[in-house]
C-alpha cells in the first residue's frame, strides 16, 4: 500500500491557549498520540485523555483539540498522510482491530514513537528511496498499534496491565527454554498471583493458555532439531516432551507434518541453500582471478 506524508510533526508543544477546532476536518488521514493529557474530541463528545492516547481521523472527520483543564500546556506527536487505496485502507484497519475516529490506548508507545521519529528523518531528508521506505513504516506503524491496541482493549482492568511487563518477561524466558518444567503453579508464582488470576490473564495478553503456548514454544524450538542427525525420541526429550508419540501427534496438530516429514523437507533445503552458497562462492573467486593478455 503506497501513502505520502502531508506534514508531521515530533514531540510538538502547544502552549495552554492552543485551539483546534476544524469542524470539517482536513481532506486528509491523520494519525495522532498524545504525551501529555489532552482534551479531545470522539463525535460530538468532548473528553479529557491521559498521555499515550491515540487516535485515527479519517478525511473530513471533525477535529478538536486543546490543552487539559489546569496543565500549562501540551504535547504530541503526528502525521497526516494520503492514502492511495482509501477502501484498502479501511479493510485494513478494521483487519487490525482499530478504531477509527475513537481514542485509543497503547500498553507501550515506545514502538509507535520510534516508528514515528524514523518516518521524520525519512520525510525531512528524503534519502535515497524515501518514498519507498515511507509507506513501509506508515505499514509498521498501524502493526504496532495493532499489537498494542488489542492488548490494551483486552486488558482494559488497570491492576491487570501493571503485571503486563512482568508476564512478557515471563514468556520471553518460556521460548527461551521451553525444555524447562514450566508447571502453571510455579509461572504463577513467578508473577505473585494464584493459578486461576494467571491463567485469566495469560489468555487475555497473548491469546491462548500457558499450556498451549508451552507446546507452540517447544515445537517451535524442536524444528531446528529436526534438521540434525538426532532421532525423534531424542529430539522430543530435548525440547520437553515425555514421549516421542506425544510429541508426534501435537508436532503434527501444530504444522500439519509428521516430525519425521519436516526433517526429510528441512534437510533438503538446507542440502539446497548449502549448494547454492557453494556455487555463489565458486562464482566469486573465479570473478577475482586475474586476466592475462593473450599471447602474441
Amino acid at each position: 500500500m503506497q501513502y505520502i506524508i502531508n506534514d508531521i510533526g515530533f514531540e510538538t508543544y502547544h502552549t495552554s491557549s492552543f485551539k483546534h477546532e476544524l469542524e470539517k476536518g482536513f481532506p486528509l488521514w491523520a494519525f495522532l498520540i498524545t504525551l501529555t493529557p489532552h482534551k479531545i474530541n470522539e463525535g460530538a463528545e468532548i473528553k479529557e485523555v491521559p498521555s499515550g492516547t491515540c487516535i485515527i481521523y479519517p478525511p473530513n472527520h471533525p477535529r478538536y483539540l486543546y490543552c487539559a483543564d489546569g496543565a500549562d500546556g501540551l504535547c504530541n506527536t503526528w502525521i497526516h498522510f494520503t492514502c492511495f487505496d482509501q477502501e484498502g485502507f479501511y479493510k485494513k484497519l478494521k483487519a487490525y482491530n482499530l478504531p477509527v475516529g475513537r481514542c485509543f490506548r497503547l500498553r507501550q508507545t515506545e514502538p509507535v514513537l520510534n516508528t514515528m521519529h524514523d518516518l521524520v528523518y525519512e520525510f525531512s531528508v528524503q534519502p535515497t528511496h524515501s518514498r519507498e521506505m515511507i509507506s513501509l513504516m506508515i505499514d509498521t506503524l498501524f502493526v504496532h498499534l495493532s499489537r498494542n491496541c488489542m492488548l490494551r482493549e483486552t486488558s482494559t482492568n488497570e491492576i491487570a496491565l501493571r503485571h503486563l511487563h512482568s508476564f512478557e518477561e515471563l514468556r520471553k524466558r518460556l521460548y527461551a527454554v521451553p525444555e524447562q518444567d514450566w508447571a502453571v503453579k510455579e509461572m504463577a508464582d513467578r508473577v505473585f498471583l494464584s493459578q486461576n488470576q494467571f491463567i485469566k490473564l495469560y489468555r487475555n495478553f497473548f491469546h491462548t493458555t500457558p499450556k498451549q503456548d508451552l507446546i507452540n514454544a517447544r515445537i517451535q524450538k524442536a524444528k531446528s532439531s529436526l534438521s540434525t542427525h538426532s532421532t525423534i525420541k531424542e529430539v522430543a526429550l530435548s525440547v520437553g516432551f515425555k514421549n516421542e508419540f506425544y510429541f508426534s501427534n501435537a508436532f503434527h496438530q501444530k504444522t500439519g507434518l509428521t516430525p519425521s516429514s519436516y526433517a526429510k523437507i528441512n534437510t533438503q533445503v538446507l542440502l539446497y541453500s548449502h549448494a547454492q552458497q557453494e556455487l555463489e562462492k565458486a562464482r566469486a573467486q573465479a570473478d577475482d582471478k586475474p586476466e592475462f593478455p593473450a599471447e602474441m
